[in-house]
């Protein structure tokens, strides 16, 4: 399966604009409730300001990629961007494989507060996190 997520991973750095700027983003974030794993303590974000994605990596990314991984920018609206990425052939902490797991992230660019929602395909629970990011 890592063959398979390198090659998207390695073709979507190439299919931003050689204009695009990124704005970088530095994240800390703690889970919500009971810690499983799901919600990364650090995570950096590059969003594109040309509106072509993301790029995400962390501890949780790094598990299935040496890459950082495309997500997409669902939505803006004033200070509030809403970010969507999927990662793939994550393992449990009981070891269950997890085919993809879908994280949704609020991050507001004028307080810095950010909010993750996590959900493995196939399961109803939903994992939270919060925390603070800052612009590089």
């Amino acid at each position: 399966m890592r063959c398979l997520l390198v090659v998207p991973v390695a073709l979507t750095l190439f299919a931003f604009a050689p204009g695009a700027v990124a704005e970088i983003w530095d994240c800390d974030l703690a889970e919500q409730g009971t810690r499983h794993g799901y919600v990364p303590e650090r995570t950096t974000l590059q969003i594109f300001d040309d509106g072509s994605g993301i790029l995400v990596s962390d501890e949780i990314t790094g598990q299935v990629s040496d890459r950082p991984i495309l997500g997409r920018i669902a939505s803006q609206s004033g200070p509030r961007v809403s970010l969507h990425w999927e990662v793939y052939g994550l393992k449990s902490a009981t070891r269950q494989y997890l085919p993809k797991v879908m994280y949704r992230a609020g991050l507001r660019r004028d307080t810095g507060g950010i909010a993750v929602l996590v959900q493995a395909a196939g399961f109803s629970e939903i994992f939270r996190g919060a925390g603070r990011c800052e612009r590089r």
